[in-house]
């Protein structure tokens, strides 16, 4: 058997007998649910995929729309915020500890340790 291209591919030559076993292989193959139904399963699983997608930027563009972070007049007060925060995180400015060899026994007595660390 002589199987030749269009272009400019050289022809391919398959003996009778080779041709007739990968024939029959062929069909045998063709009868299995897998291989019978592979196409329309593949289509099915791109159509599925693409649907669930398409909900995705739907609901992600309906967020984008309700996100509290994004709108501009909430934007100055999340940085200071953020930024009041970070200080308390980092401890840059406040001292919430209160040095072991003070005894606070009160709210005030606690105020004023507090006061005396801030001023140094």
């Amino acid at each position: 058997v002589a199987h030749t291209y269009a272009t400019s591919q050289p022809s391919e030559f398959v003996s009778l007998a080779s041709w007739m076993t990968q024939s029959r292989f062929f069909n045998m193959l063709k009868t299995i649910r897998f291989f019978r139904h592979f196409r329309d399963a593949k289509i099915f699983r791109l159509w599925r995929a693409n649907v669930r997608y398409r909900l995705f930027c739907d609901v992600r563009r309906q967020v984008a729309t309700r996100i509290f972070v994004g709108r501009e007049a909430f934007c100055r007060t999340l940085l200071e915020t953020n930024a009041l925060c970070h200080e308390l995180r980092t401890g840059q400015s406040t001292q919430l500890m209160v040095p072991a060899t003070a005894v606070v026994s009160s709210i005030d007595a606690f105020m004023a340790e507090q006061a005396k660390a801030c001023r140094r």
